[in-house]
Formats: C-alpha cells, sequence, structure tokens
C-alpha cells in the first residue's frame, strides 16, 4: 500500500517540477521582452493596463 502512494507521491512531485519549470522560462521570457531592455517597471505598467484594457473590451464585444 505504501508503495502505490510513493508512486503517486512521484507523479505529484515530476508534476510540480514541470509546473515550476514552465512558470520559470515564461518569467524569463517576460523578462527578456520587457525588463531585459532596462526599462524600469514604471513604464511595464501601462502595458499591462492596455493589455487588461483590450481583453475587458474583447469580453464587451462578445
Amino acid at each position: 500500500m505504501s508503495i502505490s502512494f510513493f508512486r503517486g507521491l512521484d507523479l505529484v512531485v515530476g508534476a510540480l517540477l514541470l509546473v515550476i519549470v514552465v512558470v520559470g522560462v515564461f518569467l524569463v521570457w517576460m523578462w527578456f521582452l520587457g525588463l531585459g531592455k532596462a526599462a524600469p517597471s514604471a513604464e511595464f505598467a501601462p502595458d499591462v493596463l492596455k493589455i487588461e484594457g483590450a481583453m475587458s473590451l474583447t469580453w464587451v464585444g462578445v
């Protein structure tokens, strides 16, 4: 019974590692696209607001 528990734990740990790697790659990619250009975070915020505004307009349009 404990062997099957450890097999399930291996699947959970593997899934968590995969999620951590994917999130890490995404964050590094975003850093290279935005903040990697030596742009201060104050200039990065309006871009995020524009994206959120476009998403809300898209939802209203639907």
